[in-house]
């Protein structure tokens, strides 16, 4: 094959998007948390390049871990945690088990998290609401 067969630019399917977007925020996390370490460098050169590609595709991956959580936001809820520490009212997200994947500003993949959130209480605060 001469490099004249071979074409400027190649389909990208949204399976192949999901799993690039994926494994990219799963290395962003793994070299994280070997910062300090020796792999950790190679890994952030290694996520640097991959965020790259995706950059220069217009894709977004979002981890807004730590973040408010405000209902009708783009992840999907999998699972709350209470907890009694958090201010009345208030819900966090707690870990993503997949992030958000967004094109152009468009939301292409709902991630997908765990948040953490307050007891909410009837106004006899003898019960637990759901």
């Amino acid at each position: 094959m001469s490099s004249q067969d071979i074409p400027d630019e190649l389909p990208i399917s949204m399976e192949d998007v999901r799993i690039l977007s994926q494994e990219y925020w799963r290395l962003n996390s793994l070299a994280a948390l070997l910062k300090n370490s020796s792999e950790g460098v190679a890994l952030r050169r290694i996520v640097r390049s991959l965020n790259g590609i995706l950059s220069g595709l217009d894709i977004e991956v979002i981890d807004l871990t730590g973040s408010p959580y405000e209902p009708g936001m783009a992840p999907d809820v999998i699972d709350i945690r209470e907890d009694r520490e958090l201010a009345d009212g208030l819900s966090i997200i707690d870990e993503y088990i997949a992030p958000t994947v967004a094109w152009r500003g468009r939301i292409l993949i709902p991630g997908q998290i765990i948040l953490r959130r307050s007891y909410v209480t009837t106004p006899d605060n003898s019960k637990v609401v759901e």
